[in-house]
């Protein structure tokens, strides 16, 4: 389901974080906001197009066999760290946390705020762990934001469904 993403983001890695940003981007809206099938090939293409970005690297993607690599590699980093699940940020090459969960994520001044106290947690080696638990009123509101990307996506959680 995510794997032709995957690849399609190292590919374009290798000509710049810039353009990973913009397809990151427009991927996520068009999954999570708009409900489109970013797995499907054509709506990939689209939202490539989108971007800005040149489609053909779809083909590129499936043709180098060391973008597996590159992916696994990546995906090893983060667990020889102890890190696990998605999403899981790496502070100073060294201090994996996973989160932060938000929806929705803040934008302007508000995600700067969060990232510096996320990038704050690296100042307190000891402290593993903040949680809220979620309540009723709270899964509604993670079921009615995430509905665009679960009616899009093509697995359904079987710990959590809230949809």
């Amino acid at each position: 389901y995510g794997w032709s993403m995957l690849r399609v983001a190292a590919m374009l890695r290798r000509s710049g974080e810039e353009e990973v940003g913009r397809f990151y981007a427009a991927a996520g809206a068009a999954l999570h906001e708009d409900g489109r099938r970013v797995q499907d090939r054509p709506v990939l293409e689209a939202v490539l197009v989108e971007a800005g970005l040149d489609a053909s690297v779809i083909d590129a993607s499936l043709a180098d066999a060391t973008v597996d690599e590159e992916i696994r590699a990546d995906h090893q980093r983060v667990l020889d760290l102890g890190g696990f699940g998605v999403p899981t940020l790496v502070l100073n090459g060294t201090t994996p946390l996973f989160g932060p969960v938000t929806a929705p994520a803040p934008t302007g001044p508000a995600a700067g705020r969060l990232w510096d106290l996320v990038a704050g947690w690296s100042e307190y080696p000891n402290l593993y762990e903040l949680r809220r638990p979620k309540a009723p009123a709270d899964w509604a509101h993670i079921g009615r934001l995430f509905a665009p990307y679960l009616s899009a996506r093509d697995w359904r959680s079987v710990a959590h469904p809230v949809a």
